[in-house]
């Protein structure tokens, strides 16, 4: 079985140049067999719950730093059925209930990128004025794991660790689509405050 961690050391020259784009903020917690375990005590072959997949092993993990002044995604607790606020990188997806939207009538639940929910029921952007660890953990195929107890987060399948993106099983929404249906969803049009993050 391929079982791999990739860890970066965190010091100056080791934080990433570029913004990590997706990835688990360290304190995020996710339910294992163990119970609900933050991120950062993940270990490979821990079990974790997935949307559909059941308990899945984690094959490889990746362990990442941000860099400081780093924008992240604030979601308030209750919110995508979270027990707490969650912390998110601006490109980790989440899955989403459409509630039945009359556009997407053949997808209940779509992926979109965390930084189309600023703006939207008190989600906010907000700066990480230090280093953070970013924790990735990869499995057999794509999972949505729970974070929080409520949120969807994509994990990607062990094959992206090698730079061969698999097709992705969930629909997957663009910025402008994912603005769309989170209107759809409130009965508005989008507003100019997301329209920025």
């Amino acid at each position: 079985m391929f079982l791999r961690t990739f860890s970066r050391p965190a010091t100056p020259a080791n934080t990433q140049a570029a913004p990590l784009a997706a990835g688990l903020i360290a304190g995020t917690l996710v339910e294992t067999q163990r119970g609900w375990t933050p991120v950062e005590h993940l270990r490979l072959g821990d079990r974790v719950q997935t949307f559909d997949g059941g308990a899945c092993p984690i094959l490889a993990l990746d362990r990442n730093w941000t860099g400081s002044e780093t924008h992240a995604v604030h979601v308030p607790g209750g919110l995508l059925d979270t027990c707490t606020d969650l912390t998110l990188l601006p490109g980790q997806h989440v899955l989403i209930d459409t509630m039945g939207d009359a556009e997407l009538p053949d997808a209940a639940l779509v992926l979109i990128p965390a930084t189309a929910l600023v703006g939207w029921r008190g989600t906010r952007r907000v700066a990480l004025t230090s280093a953070v660890e970013i924790i990735t953990p990869f499995f057999a195929s794509e999972e949505a794991v729970f974070a929080n107890t409520g949120a969807m987060v994509r994990c990607a399948a062990v094959a992206t660790v090698a730079n061969a993106p698999l097709q992705s099983d969930f629909t997957r929404l663009n910025l402008l689509q994912a603005w769309a249906l989170l209107a759809r969803l409130d009965g508005n049009a989008p507003d100019a405050a997301r329209k920025v993050a």
